[in-house]
């Protein structure tokens, strides 16, 4: 592969040289410029001549490729000893320690906010187990008609059991509140979803 690229590169470099050439040759008359002029002059001369200097030839792109060769070997021999030395300090207590402060440095923002929604909805969920009974029992007892009223008589109908016979169902005290009723409890479960989700 390497061979094949530098035939080709022989090949394409009078093609490449071609690009690098002015065609057309000016020459000055040194003797009759000033001292900035020929300052400007011997500048662009030596510019020039270092261009020249940099063409490309196979020598200089096998000298690169040795170079580049060495570099990357030099490289794997350096990456190989430090990764030995990693993999030791990352066994010994002190590498653990500086490897649990660099991962807690680096997830200390996330498990605080993980830490955070889970105390939000365990909170949440909390009240609403203990505060949707107490809605319900309300409710119940405020909204709903009972069939009892005035009793009337008890009589013993077996060992634990006892008939009791009412006058009139008693009429519940907020029986026409039923829906303000649902309202609170909407309102209490938005409340909720606001702490347990923002």
């Amino acid at each position: 592969m390497k061979r094949l690229f530098i035939i080709l590169l022989v090949w394409a470099l009078p093609v490449i040289s071609m690009f690098g050439q002015s065609t057309d040759n000016i020459e000055v008359d040194v003797t009759k410029l000033n001292s900035d002029e020929l300052r400007v002059y011997q500048q662009l001369k030596s510019k020039m001549v270092a261009e020249k200097n940099n063409v490309v030839t196979p020598e200089k792109i096998e000298r690169y490729a040795e170079i580049g060769k060495a570099f990357g070997s030099a490289f794997k021999e350096c990456w190989g000893a430090v990764s030995k030395d990693a993999e030791r300090f990352a066994q010994s207590p002190a590498g653990r320690l500086a490897m649990f402060l660099v991962s807690w440095k680096i997830m200390s923002e996330d498990v605080q906010g993980l830490l955070k929604s889970t105390i939000r909805w365990i909170t949440a969920v909390s009240i609403w187990l203990v505060i949707t009974p107490v809605f319900i029992l309300f409710t119940y007892r405020n909204c709903i008609t009972k069939k009892r009223g005035r009793i009337l008589s008890e009589e013993k109908v077996g060992f634990l059991r006892t008939k009791i016979s009412y006058d009139r169902p008693e009429s519940p005290c907020h029986g026409d509140m039923t829906a303000v009723y649902g309202l609170c409890y909407l309102v209490f479960l938005g409340v909720l979803a606001l702490v347990a989700f923002v």
